[in-house]
């Protein structure tokens, strides 16, 4: 298997869609809201490479167009973004809680997501500010995004699906998985280096032929590392 799954969510709406080990999560998460008087809506769930372009193309624009207002919310690039990899979630915040005020929206979300492990793009919780509606859930990227920062495990879990758009590769591929299995083989820039190739014979026994899909099989069922080896050529 070449890309990890994406699986549906029909609770959210006709076609949409998140990462395999996102799914229990994001439904825990719609069960905490509704235990709050609440509901979980989603603006924007797992994005295509085009979708994600679109909003990437709006934004560019806007920042050439040097306009104040109105503000168009952020986009990276495709293949950037958690939204590629089915690991982010654009919520609609008003209204959630009905009972609530409408500041405290935002507090909610956070109160009942990050127990479950749904981590806020912004560092505190507020409505007036930008990205206040995202929420990440890294799952089996998480120590990745701790080792490597925040792009990188984006970039990761874009690779991980197979939306990675401009860097998708299966070298790529094979550098974030060992990455995942805690291997620091260096950047994920798709050059199979002494480090990533001295990686994949720990792994595999062999190093890397001119298929790259038996290795990455063979990293699909390594665990998710809780601690990194440096890993000498």
């Amino acid at each position: 298997m070449r890309y990890a799954p994406l699986v549906p969510v029909p609770e959210l709406g006709a076609g949409a869609v998140c990462a395999e080990d996102v799914h229990a999560p994001l439904l825990a998460w719609m069960a905490a809201c509704v235990a709050h008087g609440g509901r979980l809506r989603a603006n924007s769930l797992t994005r295509t490479v085009a979708q994600q372009q679109v909003l990437r193309d709006r934004y560019v624009a806007w920042l050439n167009a040097n306009k104040p207002a109105p503000e168009v919310a952020v986009a990276n690039k495709p293949g950037r973004s958690n939204h590629q990899g089915g690991r982010a979630i654009d919520v609609a915040t008003g209204g959630a809680f009905p009972a609530a005020p409408p500041d405290q929206q935002v507090d909610l979300l956070w109160a009942t997501g990050q127990p479950l492990g749904w981590t806020p793009i912004i560092a505190q919780p507020d409505e007036n500010m930008s990205e206040h509606w995202h929420f990440d859930f890294w799952g089996f990227w998480r120590s990745v995004r701790d080792h490597r920062g925040y792009d990188v495990g984006c970039l990761c879990s874009a690779l991980d699906v197979g939306q990675a758009g401009e860097w998708q590769s299966d070298e790529r591929l094979v550098q974030a998985l060992l990455l995942r299995a805690g291997y620091d083989i260096g950047d994920v820039d798709g050059i199979l280096g002494a480090r990533s190739q001295a990686a994949i014979v720990m792994v595999t026994g062999a190093r890397a032929g001119s298929s790259l899909l038996p290795v990455i099989e063979a990293l699909r069922l390594r665990p998710v590392a809780s601690a990194w080896q440096t890993v000498h050529p």
